[in-house]
C-alpha cells in the first residue's frame, strides 16, 4: 500500500488527491513522524494531534492534516495485514476520510478535512466499517463494549443492518473476543423517539430505531441540524427545504417538538 494507491482506494476526489499529493512531497516527515506515531494509540493521540498542529501550522482547508493521516493510514494497512482483517474492511474503514471531505463540501461549498478529532479512531484500529455500518471499541458502564456509529451514507434497510450487525460479530469473535460477547449499543439522533412524529410509519429509520432498547434520551441534543441539514451553524429559518425529512424536521421544532438523541442497546 502506498499513499498514492490508498487515495485512488478510498476514492478520494481528484481535486484533493492533487492538492495532497504536492504537500505530501513537501512535508517534512523526520519532524512529523514522531508525532503521527501517537496516533495509533488512543491514550496518546490527543497529543500527537496537539503536537502535530502546532508542527503543521496555517491549515485553512485541513489538507496538511489529511496528508499526515492517510500516511498514518499506509501504516494501519500493515497492521491490518497482520491481524489477518481483509483488506475491504481497511478501504471501507479508511473510506471516512473522503466521506468527511465530500461532507465539508456539502456544508461549506468547497472540499476540506475538519474531522481530525475523530479519525484516529480509524488508524489505531479502534473503529471498523462492517458493511452498512461503524464499530468502535469502547467502554459502557465500566465494561468493554461496542459503539455502533451510523455513517452519513448508510442505509439503513432492515436486511442489510442485520448483514451488518452479523458480520461484526463475527469479525470481533474472530479478531478480539471479548468485545464480541460484551453489549453493542448506539448514541444518536436517529434512534431518538420523536421521530416518531416526524416521519412515516414505515420509514427505515423507525425500523432501524427496533434493533436497540432505548435507555435514555437527551431532549436537549440538536445533532440533527448537522446531520439533515449539513450545518449547525444555521437558524432553521435558514435551513434547506430539499427533501420530506428536512422540510418536516423544520417544521417540527418551529410547533414546539423536540428531537434530540437517544442511546439504545442493541438487543441481540
Amino acid at each position: 500500500m502506498t499513499f498514492e494507491t490508498l487515495c485512488e482506494k478510498i476514492n478520494l476526489p481528484a481535486e484533493v488527491v492533487q492538492n495532497i499529493t504536492a504537500l505530501h512531497a513537501q512535508l517534512e516527515w523526520e519532524q512529523l513522524y514522531p508525532q503521527m506515531e501517537k496516533l495509533f494509540t488512543k491514550e496518546t493521540w490527543e497529543d500527537g494531534l496537539e503536537k502535530l498542529r502546532e508542527l503543521l501550522g496555517a491549515d485553512e482547508q485541513g489538507y496538511r492534516m489529511l496528508t499526515c493521516m492517510l500516511q498514518a493510514a499506509v501504516a494501519t494497512s500493515k497492521r491490518y495485514q497482520e491481524a489477518g482483517i481483509p483488506e475491504d474492511i481497511f478501504t471501507d474503514t479508511m473510506a471516512a476520510f473522503s466521506r468527511f471531505v465530500r461532507e465539508h463540501k456539502d456544508s461549506y461549498g468547497e472540499y476540506g478535512f475538519d474531522r481530525d478529532f475523530w479519525t484516529p479512531r480509524q488508524l489505531a484500529m479502534e473503529e471498523f466499517r462492517i458493511g452498512e455500518l461503524e464499530y468502535e471499541k469502547e467502554v459502557f458502564d465500566g465494561k468493554k463494549a461496542v459503539s455502533i456509529h451510523i455513517p452519513s451514507d448508510a442505509r439503513l434497510q432492515r436486511e442489510v443492518c442485520e448483514a451488518s450487525i452479523a458480520k461484526a460479530v463475527d469479525f470481533f469473535t474472530q479478531y478480539d473476543r471479548e468485545y464480541a460477547d460484551s453489549i453493542f449499543y448506539c448514541s444518536s439522533w436517529l434512534l431518538a423517539p420523536n421521530l416518531r412524529h416526524v416521519l412515516p410509519a414505515h420509514s427505515h429509520i423507525l425500523r432501524f430505531q427496533m434493533f436497540f432498547s432505548i435507555i435514555s434520551i437527551d431532549l436537549k441534543a440538536e445533532d440533527y441540524m448537522e446531520w439533515v441539514f449539513k450545518n449547525p451553524a444555521i437558524s432553521l429559518d435558514e435551513v434547506p427545504q430539499d427533501t420530506s425529512l428536512q422540510r418536516n424536521l423544520k417544521a417540527y421544532p418551529q410547533k414546539g417538538g423536540k428531537v434530540g438523541n437517544a442511546t439504545g442497546i442493541l438487543i441481540k
